[in-house]
């Protein structure tokens, strides 16, 4: 039951390194997740939440050229 509600959860994973997408990418899809996107940054991760907003959202904090707390703040602050 579980992993049929999470195929219709839309995820965006934003990280730095690859190996650790790749990582949350496997772990997401064992647990039924289908609709998984990754970005290496938090300014191209924004593009993608602007135009079509995720369910959910997996941050690194540390990343450039914005990192994580930057990412989720501006998210916070979006008015749509």
């Amino acid at each position: 039951m579980w992993n049929s509600y999470l195929s219709n959860v839309r995820v965006l994973v934003v990280d730095d390194q690859d190996f650790i997408r790749s990582l949350l990418r496997h772990i997401l899809g064992v647990l039924g997740c289908t609709q998984i996107t990754d970005k290496s940054n938090g300014q191209m991760a924004w593009e993608i939440i602007r135009d079509s907003p995720p369910d959910m959202l997996i941050v690194d904090w540390e990343m450039s050229p914005m990192d994580g707390i930057e990412l989720v703040n501006k998210v916070r602050s979006y008015p749509a």
